[in-house]
């Protein structure tokens, strides 16, 4: 399946069809045939890096961004494929494999698996590839055994795919998971880029400790995480594309503008991004929310913890993004179970990184003590984006209406006080 055939792509083709059938005129009806090659066009790039990458052990997941993909592509063909992967391999750099770390709580297979996940990133920004590259392919395989009849990502019999996924078309995962289950039959220690599950595992491939091999494991991890959430979803997605696919020509009239305006928007989301925010140079280490500026993730995360250290969890709440299906009434009941033994006494802000226009990770100390015990720091990562004030959609452009939202199921403050957390801290278990 092409990613221009995947359900919200081909919606838009749809649409276009529609429009283009009620066109009147010659030039109304070529405005709409150029608006549709730039989301097709866009579509061609996407699979021109699968062609490209995809034997090389790459794949297309939801935290490769449009500007990555971009760079990508233009190294590939400026400078060769081998320097456009070394550009892949140091994009997943510590604070990107973190942040993508912080969004697997949201599906539940992962877990309990997330103690073993987090010892892998510490021996990844410590270069013990030996150690992180088996670990993540244990996980991998078991986390999609428990998504479904107990077969593992490995499994000949596995299903990978997922309705309205790029990372879950027939062809994507599918596809990798053939590469990586080569079989090896004898022993070789040259350096190996590509994480061969059985070559490692059987220890057959002895060259894969680096951190290319490591990369890839974090980017299959990634898409298979975008895969199973997508799982997650899909009876909401249904429903809202059969919503969609029942709108009439006057709905599509109306809407048409803001449809090229969001592809406009996230094709130049470079554009948007603000300049590198500095803790204690930009922004203050501590404050109060009014210290810092308005719609900004970093007054989002301080209104946060304000309320975290007030104990007012229904005020917590309202920073947090609502994911489908979930009411605004139980994310309260949620934040309360998880923040009420976890007292916040005091925080400050370590670090600011932008990812885009629309997605911050704000890195924050904060003392916390559990139950009756003494405040200990603990060091927790907020992702937080922005999002249209009536829908769940991302807002690109910061001109325009948004809030900004932690997007985290709070998988450290989860592990505060649990046996996770004395595991982690047991040099022993270490």
């Amino acid at each position: 399946m092409k990613i221009a055939d995947i359900p919200s792509v081909a919606l838009i083709r749809h649409r276009y069809t529609m429009l283009y059938e009620a066109a009147e005129t010659d030039e109304a009806k070529a405005t709409l045939m150029a608006e549709q090659k730039i989301m097709l066009d866009w579509c061609d790039r996407l699979e021109m890096f699968d062609q490209t990458f995809l034997n090389r052990g790459w794949i297309l997941y939801n935290d490769l961004n449009v500007s990555v993909v971009e760079q990508t592509l233009r190294l590939a063909k400026a400078e060769g494929v081998t320097v456009a992967e070394q550009y892949l391999v140091d994009c997943h750099s510590g604070q990107f494999v973190a942040a993508g770390i912080s969004t697997l709580w949201g599906v539940k297979e992962f877990r309990p698996r997330l103690h073993l996940i987090k010892l892998a990133y510490d021996d990844y920004i410590c270069s013990r590839y030996h150690a992180c590259v088996p670990v993540l392919l244990m996980m991998i395989d078991g986390v999609v055994a428990d998504a479904g009849d107990n077969l593992g990502f490995f499994s000949d019999k596995a299903n990978i795919t997922a309705y309205d996924s790029i990372a879950g078309r027939p062809n994507a995962l599918q596809a990798l998971k053939t590469i990586y289950y080569k079989h090896i039959g004898k022993t070789d220690k040259n350096r190996l880029e590509m994480p061969y599950r059985n070559g490692i595992l059987h220890g057959r491939s002895l060259g894969y400790a680096n951190q290319a091999t490591a990369a890839k494991c974090w980017a299959l991890l990634f898409a298979i995480r975008d895969v199973l959430a997508a799982r997650q979803n899909e009876a909401y997605n249904r429903k809202r594309n059969e919503e969609e696919q029942n709108k009439t020509i006057d709905d599509l009239q109306r809407e048409r503008q803001g449809w090229i305006d969001d592809l406009a928007e996230v094709i130049r989301m470079d554009e948007f991004k603000r300049a590198p925010v500095v803790v204690g140079v930009d922004i203050p280490e501590t404050g109060e929310p009014s210290d810092y500026q308005p719609d900004t993730p970093e007054r989002s995360v301080v209104e946060f913890l304000h309320h975290w250290i007030a104990g007012r969890y229904h005020l917590m709440a309202e920073h947090v993004f609502l994911s489908y299906g979930v009411t605004a009434k139980q994310m309260i009941g949620r934040t309360k179970m998880t923040f009420a033994n976890k007292l916040a006494h005091y925080f400050t802000l370590t670090a600011c990184y932008d990812q885009s226009s629309c997605i911050s990770d704000i890195s924050t100390t904060v003392g916390i003590s559990y139950g009756d015990g003494q405040p200990r720091e603990y060091q927790l990562t907020f992702r937080l984006m922005r999002y249209h004030i009536n829908n769940k959609d991302l807002v690109v452009n910061p001109a325009k209406e948004g809030y900004w939202r932690i997007a985290e199921n709070f998988a450290s403050i989860n592990q505060i006080g649990s046996l996770l957390e004395s595991l982690t801290d047991d040099p022993e278990y270490l």
